[in-house]
């Protein structure tokens, strides 16, 4: 499940860049994802499927050839999401703290480049860890039968104690665990008082409007960039949480010794719980873009809103209906794919006015007035602009239906002195 909604993630975000500039945070977004589901599928392959293989097969044995493949996939996904979730916690710390390093840095090219980097030296790091563990094949001879099976074994290059000290010790408490945990921490707590004093700051900036203008409907106190900004700082919150528990075995598991804590009982427990989080932090990513990602949400319900039931519509027939609204600048209108089906425009966008700049006074409504047009009384000695904005207290205008055309070429001419002409005509 967490593997198809990650996939979700990906394809919004890929049809979203087809449409629109791309914002530099979906370069991240989809690094991040990419790789988490790495994890999800390294996760399936190492815990679930050999159960599922021994069950059905029997035996693992050629299971057992893919092992040391697997064990360093997902080793690599691990450190490569770690490792993007820290450069994105980096980015919006300087996006929100320092905006004149991060105008610099978070440039779309340079961002790809960060990504593609970040992602190559994970897959490097992790290349030891290849040579750790190794499959060999073990052939017995018994009553003239040979009988050959695999088994997966540590190398001598494991057990090296320079190697140990230096790579399993050091560079994964500096890069992988306790060092970036750390860094995360840190940013997130100034990340998340920045965004607070943001909305503070703009709550103060701000005047009351309710006591200047009694129809004036109060804004959100979050605007769309600090929701972008809670959003991924949820991200990396729930990272943080997920990776607080593996980091602490493997802190102990460096003290104890790796036999010891392999033979206690309450360290599994530990172990099978750290990894629950793991997976449950790269599952649910979906949920919170969906949450607070305005932009992620339009995509989604198009996609399945519109694509999936207009290929149903195909497969069902003409007589499966589907409705669409196509967007205008100055209003909304709802289609159904079944032919002769057209519904009404939106009450609330049909009735906003076209934008223009024309003034039309009234005496050029005077020879309109009889057949098409009926003018407000208290409107007889004021020019009459039309304009974008409705107002209770301004001059409004009555218009009857035979009157759309010649309406409309009215708002087509920018000269008021030649509406006269075109009414006569």
């Amino acid at each position: 499940m967490g593997v198809f909604l990650n996939l979700i993630c990906i394809y919004v975000f890929r049809e979203h860049s087809k449409e629109h500039k791309a914002p530099v945070i979906h370069y991240y977004l989809i690094t991040l994802t990419l790789w988490q589901t790495g994890v999800l599928l390294n996760g399936f392959l190492l815990y679930s499927y050999p159960n599922m293989y021994r069950k059905y097969f029997g035996s693992l044995e050629s299971y057992k050839l893919i092992s040391p493949y697997i064990f360093t996939g997902a080793n690599i996904t691990m450190v490569a999401s770690v490792w993007v979730v820290l450069v994105l916690t980096i980015d919006r710390y300087l996006a929100l703290c320092k905006p004149l390093k991060h105008r610099y840095i978070g440039k779309r090219s340079r961002v790809k480049r960060i990504m593609i980097v970040v992602s190559i030296l994970a897959i490097i790091y992790n290349i030891p860890r290849y040579f750790e563990i190794a499959t060999i094949k073990i052939c017995t001879i018994k009553n003239n039968t040979t009988n050959c099976i695999y088994d997966v074994i540590r190398t001598p290059f494991a057990y090296n104690s320079l190697y140990h000290l230096l790579y399993k010790i050091i560079s994964q408490l500096l890069l992988v665990s306790l060092i970036p945990c750390f860094i995360l921490f840190i940013l997130t707590l100034k990340i998340s008082l920045a965004i607070r004093q943001a909305i503070l700051n703009r709550k103060k900036l701000c005047p009351d409007m309710a006591e200047v203008n009694k129809n004036y409907q109060k804004s959100k106190p979050v605007s769309k960039e600090h929701k972008a900004n809670i959003m991924l700082v949820l991200i990396i919150v729930k990272f943080l949480i997920s990776t607080i528990l593996p980091t602490t075995c493997d802190i102990i598991e460096k003290i104890i010794g790796a036999e010891v804590f392999q033979r206690s009982h309450l360290a599994t427990v530990v172990v099978d719980i750290s990894n629950f989080l793991i997976v449950l932090n790269c599952s649910t990513n979906f949920w919170v873009f969906l949450l607070y990602g305005q932009r992620f949400r339009k995509y989604c319900k198009r996609i399945f809103y519109n694509k999936l039931l207009r290929r149903a519509e195909k497969i069902l027939g003409s007589s499966f209906e589907i409705p669409y609204t196509t967007t205008n600048r100055n209003y909304v209108n709802s289609y159904s794919t079944t032919p002769g089906i057209t519904k009404s425009a939106s009450y609330k966008d049909s009735t906003k006015p076209k934008k223009t700049n024309v003034k039309i006074t009234i005496e050029d409504f005077h020879s309109l007035n009889n057949s098409n047009f009926e003018l407000s009384s208290r409107c007889k000695n004021l020019d009459l602009p039309l304009i974008n904005k409705y107002d209770r207290n301004s001059c409004y205008m009555i218009r009857k239906i035979s009157a759309q055309d010649q309406f409309d070429s009215i708002i087509k001419i920018n000269s008021p002195s030649k509406i006269e002409k075109i009414y006569k005509a």
